[in-house]
């Protein structure tokens, strides 16, 4: 599933986790949210594709997303890529 909450999407004083699973080789996405999803969605789309967040955001806004393997990531680049109501961009790493 996925752990993850940030101070731009739920308040101050919260921060992003990670799973004690992740893996500095585990296959990842960077992806950039558009700035008007909402928390929910994001968070339903994530667990759907069992995405971690691993870390984020950058001072880019960008957030590491972790998969069990490969083609777990290819396949969530390739929803995610669909999903133009939440993403404004994603990157394989």
């Amino acid at each position: 599933g996925v752990i993850f909450a940030h101070d731009a999407l739920l308040g101050p004083g919260y921060t992003t986790y990670t799973t004690a699973s992740t893996t500095q080789d585990a296959a990842t996405l960077q992806i950039i949210f558009d700035p008007d999803a909402a928390f929910g969605e994001i968070s339903q789309a994530l667990s759907e594709l069992d995405a971690t967040m691993a870390n984020g955001p950058s001072a880019l806004g960008l957030y590491r997303l972790t998969f069990e393997d490969a083609a777990a990531r290819d396949s969530a680049f390739d929803a995610l890529s669909a999903r133009t109501d939440l993403v404004d961009e994603v990157l394989k790493e």
